[in-house]
């Protein structure tokens, strides 16, 4: 590829990813984007008459295996398979992107890459839409738009640190796809049918420990997801210190998506820390906060006595300074309490 269609690549790229601050896991995802691109135009190259445009998918009984053990254990045991279906997610986002540029579907102009491959102009315009095209969805393999959030998800994955943390992208990525038939088919095994058996079976399953499952609904129902936009702050994709989970907390549950917490809940400044030095930080952060508009979430852990801030203090602080009425949030489980 020339190097100024890299440059311009890259630029766009950029544009689209808004939590691209990672340098190193920006362009580990544009070398994804970039092989998968090459593999794309080689097979259809290679391609037999009649053959559409080949697409894996995470089969739904590992899935359904791995979250039933992570509710029931509190923390993910197959790991290796946790790894193999965040490759695969990341994967697909980045196949799916490249369809959709190579479809000349973004403002990238996709020509040389088909003459670099040697494929007519002809075929660039005629029988590789018919290639790329979902002959049970009836629709092409691309998206004008809904892709944006799951570059975020797919550069999260790339830096997650643990299998669980990787669980919880990998079902935020499965709730976005979830509400549309055609996404989600491209991604798990079964579709959108698939996704609605995950969801509904752990009320279907019987589990031993019955109050574990209590405490859970109770956590799910008091703390609702939340949206984009919490206290009238954007909510980003970063939590920082996911790592503190596992070294703080030896049996757990993580729920699944960032929550909404109420500060009242929770006890006053003085509750979080006495030092001035970290009084003083917390108030530099609550203007950066409110000029940005941005929050990145907490970690918040619910043990036997309420819950309490794992990491996040010098955010909770600040958002009190700022007076909101609440806070975004990964909500853990201590289940040894």
């Amino acid at each position: 590829m020339p190097w100024y269609q890299r440059a311009k690549t890259i630029t766009i790229l950029r544009e689209l990813i808004a939590s691209a601050a990672d340098d190193r896991l920006f362009y580990d995802f544009y070398d994804i984007i970039d092989e998968q691109r090459y593999h794309i135009l080689n097979e259809f190259v290679d391609r037999r008459p009649d053959q559409s445009q080949s697409w894996n998918v995470v089969p739904l009984a590992r899935v359904k295996k791995i979250w039933a053990d992570a509710v029931r254990y509190g923390h993910v045991r197959d790991i290796k398979g946790m790894n193999q279906i965040s490759t695969m997610i990341v994967k697909n986002i980045a196949r799916l992107y490249a369809n959709t540029v190579l479809m000349n579907h973004t403002p990238e102009d996709p020509h040389e890459y088909f003459e670099e491959h040697g494929i007519p102009k002809e075929d660039e315009e005629e029988a590789f839409p018919d290639w790329v095209e979902d002959k049970e969805q009836r629709q092409w393999r691309i998206s004008d738009y809904a892709i944006t959030p799951l570059f975020d998800d797919a550069l999260e994955l790339l830096g997650a640190t643990s299998a669980d943390e990787q669980m919880r992208i990998v079902d935020r990525v499965f709730n976005r796809v979830h509400k549309r038939s055609d996404f989600a088919a491209l991604f798990i095994e079964g579709g959108s049918m698939g996704l609605s058996e995950l969801a509904t079976q752990e009320v279907d399953h019987e589990w031993p420990d019955q109050s574990r499952m209590a405490r859970t609904a109770q956590s799910e129902h008091e703390y609702p997801i939340a949206g984009d936009i919490v206290s009238g702050l954007t909510v980003t994709n970063n939590i920082p210190n996911t790592s503190s989970i596992s070294a703080s907390l030896d049996d757990y549950r993580v729920l699944h998506d960032v929550r909404e917490l109420p500060f009242s809940d929770f006890g006053d400044a003085r509750s979080v820390f006495y030092a001035s030095d970290d009084f003083a930080q917390s108030h530099i952060l609550a203007e950066q906060i409110r000029d940005s508009r941005r929050i990145d979430p907490l970690i918040v852990v619910i043990d036997e006595d309420g819950p309490y801030i794992l990491e996040g203090s010098h955010r909770f602080v600040a958002l009190l300074e700022l007076e909101m009425p609440t806070f975004p949030a990964l909500v853990v489980e201590d289940l040894s309490s």
